[in-house]
């Protein structure tokens, strides 16, 4: 039964409430969760975000990265025939190509490096393909990386190349591998206690024993 202040409002007899105004008007977003630009009509065409903008505005990850995330390699062929952009990088400076070397997925990985992927390009951390691949624990797509161009020298932004983030991480088997490539060592790590589980892998210019 409708109470006495319902039964006025009904009859008009009392002021209904006034309706809920939000203060400001609710954002709009792109899937990828980044606030669509005012100029920008996103059912047309994709954003075009200039690389000089502030860090915070690019997308989290785009579609081109999920699927290079995820190992859809057809997926991938479709979108970059869509001529998207290979090398378009996250709020994080991610490329696509780091991303699916991350997760060691070889055809992607191959896919995108036919479409011209930037091997050496490197995030807002500076790291490089190779720091992102050597999460993957493949030896054989660190290998192809670097046939096609990946440097092995590259630092990131605490000045460790891959080699040495291998080791930090303990993934000896990579930190071996690159090693075979060239990589080189810094003799502060070298001669650190923290890794003398490598000191019997018998690794030249290695440390046989603890100094």
């Amino acid at each position: 039964m409708a109470s006495e202040k319902e039964t006025d409002i009904k009859n008009g007899t009392q002021d209904a409430p006034p309706p809920y105004r939000p203060s400001s008007p609710t954002p709009t977003y792109h899937t990828v969760d980044e606030r669509a630009p005012q100029h920008h009509d996103t059912s047309t065409s994709l954003p075009r975000l200039n690389p000089d903008e502030c860090q915070w505005k690019r997308p989290q990850t785009t579609t081109l990265h999920d699927a290079a995330r995820a190992g859809y390699v057809n997926v991938v062929k479709y979108l970059l025939s869509s001529r998207l952009e290979v090398d378009f990088r996250t709020r994080y400076g991610s490329t696509p190509l780091q991303l699916a070397a991350q997760r060691g997925h070889t055809a992607v990985v191959t896919t995108l490096l036919d479409h011209d992927a930037n091997v050496n390009g490197k995030d807002f951390y500076q790291r490089s393909v190779l720091h992102y691949a050597i999460s993957s624990g493949d030896t054989k797509l660190l290998g192809l990386l670097i046939d096609r161009g990946a440097d092995v020298h590259a630092k990131n932004l605490a000045g460790n190349n891959a080699l040495e983030m291998a080791l930090l991480e303990t993934l000896p088997e990579m930190a071996v591998f690159l090693m075979e490539k060239g990589a080189t060592i810094r003799e502060d790590l070298k001669n650190s206690a923290m890794f003398r589980n490598y000191w019997d892998l018998g690794i030249q210019g290695w440390p046989s024993h603890p100094p």
